[in-house]
């Protein structure tokens, strides 16, 4: 087996014309990429929301908070459960499974703080959950491509 993700196992040529990537640094590089994208994410899908919607842009203070809370949350329950591991992350089914459960979970959270603290008027509901849908759906793709390439 080959110290490198995508190159040679069993004696045959995997994705051989992608770059080769050392396997101590996926987990650091999976993590700064989803950190980025979900940050992204959430400041476009807010900014577009509220320009669309109300015709203004709205605070983007409000979803880079948003976008950063649910990167802290996700990434935390990701390492727990070891989903930063190679061997987690070639599994297309269990990685879709797990960014699933674990967004979700992380969503309806994040919606019980806002309601339990009455920060409600801070957030809007069309952006907030215009992120969760847009980042999930984002995430999936992106985790399926990462398992695929892995595997």
């Amino acid at each position: 087996m080959s110290s490198t993700l995508g190159v040679e196992r069993g004696g045959r040529a995997l994705v051989a014309h992608l770059p080769r990537v050392p396997f101590a640094w996926v987990g650091p590089a999976i993590l700064f990429i989803e950190a980025a994208a979900i940050l992204s994410i959430s400041v476009a899908t807010g900014l577009a929301y509220h320009w669309y919607a109300l015709g203004d842009l709205g605070d983007i203070d409000t979803f880079i908070g948003v976008g950063a809370s649910t990167f802290v949350y996700c990434a935390i329950v990701f390492a727990y459960r070891g989903n930063y591991s190679i061997a987690n992350i070639s599994s297309v089914k269990k990685q879709l499974a797990e960014l699933t459960v674990t967004w979700w979970m992380v969503a309806l959270f994040q919606f019980a703080v806002v309601f339990l603290l009455k920060i409600g008027p801070n957030f809007s509901r069309g952006a907030t959950s215009a992120f969760f849908i847009g980042g999930w759906l984002f995430l999936l793709l992106w985790r399926w491509v990462l398992a695929r390439y892995a595997a």
